[in-house]
């Protein structure tokens, strides 16, 4: 694909109809996945500074069942989870709960949040992917589905937050 610009090649790759997630995407495109979020069609990725972090997982804490997904080197850990509100201590952001989500992030290594709407395996999908300083996606999660569909609640929260919070 030398010769046409990023964009180009986005737009192709996607319309071609082959299943591609982010990572897949960079690497094809031998680009970053910041890059390649950057570069993507109009209306497929609002791209927010990590200082939204708060205001995005209070987001995701509305809606009932999150995929939460972690690819790292071709390997891809996915489990569907709840995200409860966490709180601030010993330089974390702390998560606990029965039945939910557990853990304990480092806020200030999210420099970007993107909000997608990139298609994969011929569905409509909607991800959150909390990206570093390297243009990575450390982590990320994938909005509901009931049957083919994005969960129509979910996909409305996702879609408020976008329209409320503007693109950086």
């Amino acid at each position: 694909m030398n010769g046409i610009s990023l964009q180009q090649q986005l737009k192709e790759l996607i319309s071609g109809g082959k299943s591609m997630g982010l990572q897949m995407l960079a690497g094809v495109c031998r680009k970053s996945e910041l890059e390649v979020i950057k570069a993507l069609p109009e209306g497929m990725g609002t791209l927010f500074e990590g200082s939204y972090f708060d205001k995005v997982w209070q987001m995701l804490t509305e809606i009932d069942t999150l995929t939460f997904f972690i690819e790292s080197s071709g390997n891809i850990f996915e489990f569907k989870t709840k995200v409860e509100h966490g709180r601030e201590g010993f330089g974390y952001f702390n998560l606990f709960g029965k039945n939910c989500l557990n853990g304990h992030l480092r806020k200030e290594t999210v420099s970007s949040i993107a909000l997608l709407k990139i298609p994969f395996m011929q569905l409509e999908s909607r991800q959150v992917a909390f990206i570093n300083t390297d243009g990575k996606v450390m982590y990320s999660f994938y909005l509901p589905r009931e049957g083919q569909k994005i969960d129509p609640k979910a996909e409305e929260l996702f879609n408020s937050f976008i329209a409320e919070n503007g693109a950086n």
